[in-house]
């Protein structure tokens, strides 16, 4: 199943949705079993629950991103707590803004995640980046209904930053040239998006912004 563009983008595919039951599965068969039990087979779980579930995505151009999203941000991982509710696994991460590319707020933010590390289980979504203290990104980022916010598009609305260049994968589909071959060649946007394939640094993207902005 294709996920759209627009805040569905941060839902669940349907292999989350049945990780998310095998966990609560597992979870109801080990309370069950008494002290002695659940230790002998908590392993054996452990091997059936640490796996990657796979989501499927549209690729989003740079103006895409740029356009659904809420906010854009430059900003620092200060600290990350995993946590589960209805027996499923989330990672919260608290965020230090640096910069607003798009929208506004204070300078402090939380993301939250499907997915994560706990003692017992490890969840993780193939296409949700997990992040680490210090890390240092810049994040399109979407508000659900309760005000909580997620990246856009997964794994594409986040690019890690090494000083001031940009750490792009196989998830950013708008930095492939086919995507920039899209374009038309006499246009300021073009020549932006071929420079910022060619030197992958904020500067760049920053113009870019700036050009969808306008």
């Amino acid at each position: 199943m294709n996920i759209s563009i627009h805040k569905s983008l941060g839902s669940p595919s349907p292999l989350a949705s049945a990780g998310q039951f095998l966990t609560s599965k597992c979870n109801h068969i080990l309370r069950g079993l008494n002290e002695r039990f659940r230790w002998f087979l908590a392993p054996l779980f452990l091997l059936l629950l640490n796996s990657t579930i796979a989501t499927s995505l549209n690729p989003l151009t740079l103006k895409q991103l740029y356009k659904h999203s809420d906010l854009i941000v430059i900003a620092q991982v200060s600290q990350v707590k995993i946590f589960t509710k209805n027996n499923t696994v989330y990672s919260s991460y608290s965020l230090q803004v640096e910069e607003y590319l798009k929208g506004s707020g204070t300078s402090a933010l939380s993301l939250h995640q499907l997915g994560g590390k706990t003692k017992l289980f490890h969840t993780l979504i193939s296409g949700i980046r997990q992040y680490e203290p210090q890390d240092r990104v810049v994040l399109f980022l979407n508000s659900d209904e309760q005000g909580q916010l997620d990246t856009l598009g997964y794994a594409q609305g986040s690019i890690i930053l090494d000083n001031q260049s940009l750490i792009f994968d196989n998830y950013h589909f708008f930095i492939a040239p086919s995507s920039t071959n899209q374009l038309p060649v006499s246009s300021k946007e073009y020549r932006l998006h071929k420079e910022l394939e060619t030197n992958k640094n904020l500067s760049n993207l920053k113009e870019l912004i700036k050009l969808y902005a306008s």
